[in-house]
């Protein structure tokens, strides 16, 4: 095999290792419900938290650094 071949190779591995983490970090991050809603300092622009306030529940999303909240209904 070629050097390149073999340098492609490893960079589509190391790609495939980021989306993998980052399929496990979204996956988790539903886990825990929060009490306070998150700071505009917290977290980065993908990031979802689940709030619960004044027996409310809400699902804050970061997107282009802010956060965005919807409020959550019994199924």
């Amino acid at each position: 095999m070629s050097r390149e071949l073999l340098e492609a190779i490893v960079s589509m591995q190391d790609e495939m290792d980021i989306d993998k983490r980052e399929v496990r970090h979204q996956m988790s991050s539903h886990k825990k419900i929060y009490i306070t809603p998150p700071t505009v300092s917290d977290g980065q622009s993908g990031d979802t938290k689940l709030v619960e306030t004044l027996g409310k529940v809400y699902q804050y999303t970061k997107v282009n650094n802010q956060w965005y909240k919807i409020e959550l209904e019994k199924a």
